[in-house]
């Protein structure tokens, strides 16, 4: 089960989130989101980090440009929790999940996820305020591949099945 899925830019602001299972009251969930934002942050820092010394290109630009994803537990609520995360063109997208999960399940639903919402959103590429601005187009597809927060086994051929319906639903 995946509690959140949330898309956030490099600044830490929470562009889109869609909560599955989680917190009951209001603020405390946006107090937790931006929390595990603000750690993903860190992660996409420091691997951001250890690969631009590798590389010795210390432009401010390049973190746009480096694919970087990472899995790590985190503890909330007196429970330990999966994070799966994936940066894709300068935006952050995380999925928090619970500790039974699957993690590589989760790590390629959410490379589904980025892939479908950048065949989709082509101006999301340049602008992640497209995200925003599409929130309509980000929900049908993060809950046609998170249907109530379940991760979905899939084959290429399922995922074309359910691009497909995406495709319908947006006619």
């Amino acid at each position: 089960m995946v509690n959140s899925f949330v898309i956030s830019d490099l600044n830490s602001q929470v562009l889109y989130s869609s909560v599955f299972n989680f917190v009951d009251d209001a603020g405390s969930r946006e107090e937790l989101l931006n929390s595990i934002v603000q750690r993903v942050k860190k992660e996409f820092d420091f691997n951001t980090s250890v690969s631009s010394s590798n590389r010795m290109d210390f432009s401010d630009s390049s973190a746009l440009d480096i694919e970087s994803k990472g899995i790590f537990n985190l503890k909330i609520q007196d429970s330990h929790k999966p994070v799966v995360w994936h940066s894709y063109c300068g935006c952050l997208f995380i999925l928090v999940c619970e500790n039974t999960e699957n993690r590589i399940l989760a790590a390629s639903t959410l490379f589904f996820l980025i892939r479908t919402l950048r065949d989709f959103l082509p101006k999301m590429t340049s602008n992640s305020s497209e995200l925003v601005f599409k929130a309509d187009v980000v929900s049908l597809i993060a809950n046609t591949f998170l249907p109530n927060g379940q991760l979905l086994f899939m084959n290429n051929q399922a995922n074309q099945q359910l691009i497909k319906e995406i495709q319908k639903a947006l006619r």
